[in-house]
């Protein structure tokens, strides 16, 4: 019975840093400090290693968790038969979310972990997957080689979110934008 308790206070903890990680990493950036994480989250800094052994584990799990979760609840959208327009449309809300941190992802990618840099290439995968199943399902496969059509989505919104400041410096990037680029993309991928 203690052992539970224990190891239920365990994961608590865990998800505690995990949670005050990806706030101060959208906040400010990869670079922030381990001894910052675990003050904000009112843990002694050797807690935190106890969970996380080196800061790239703590950085890859946070990621991690973040594309876990995109990935699940877009598949949902694929599973129940949703549109190409409900794919694009549930993944800039999830992005829009954590607007935040996946800008932080985007602009430091070349500093992540290659672990982390690898697993973000299958998670990025899994979603180009699912939109080609959908284009498919349409029957709005065009001439244009699949990973285009992808990166092409992909390609819209990092511009957009990697140049803020000119586009939307004091609101949501995704929310001023996404109807457009979602009617954007689907003229570009339908046929005729």
């Amino acid at each position: 019975m203690a052992e539970s308790v224990r190891e239920k206070k365990k994961q608590q903890t865990r998800k505690k840093l995990i949670k005050t990680a990806s706030r101060l990493f959208a906040e400010e950036g990869f670079q922030v400090s381990t001894s910052k994480i675990a003050q904000t989250a009112g843990l002694a800094h050797g807690s935190l290693f106890l969970h996380f052994p080196t800061r790239e584990d703590l950085i890859d799990t946070v990621i991690n968790n973040f594309f876990k979760s995109m990935n699940t609840r877009i598949h949902k959208v694929v599973a129940n038969s949703g549109t190409l327009e409900e794919f694009l449309a549930q993944h800039l809300a999830l992005l829009q979310e954590k607007e935040a941190f996946y800008t932080q992802i985007i602009t430091n990618m070349t500093a992540l972990p290659k672990t982390t840099q690898e697993k973000l290439f299958g998670h990025q995968s899994t979603l180009s997957a699912h939109l080609l199943i959908l284009l498919e399902k349409e029957g709005q496969l065009t001439g244009i080689p699949p990973h285009l059509l992808f990166n092409t989505w992909l390609g819209i919104i990092h511009y957009y979110l990697q140049n803020k400041v000119m586009f939307a410096p004091d609101t949501s990037v995704i929310e001023r934008y996404k109807d457009e680029w979602i009617e954007g993309y689907l003229h570009l991928v339908r046929k005729g």
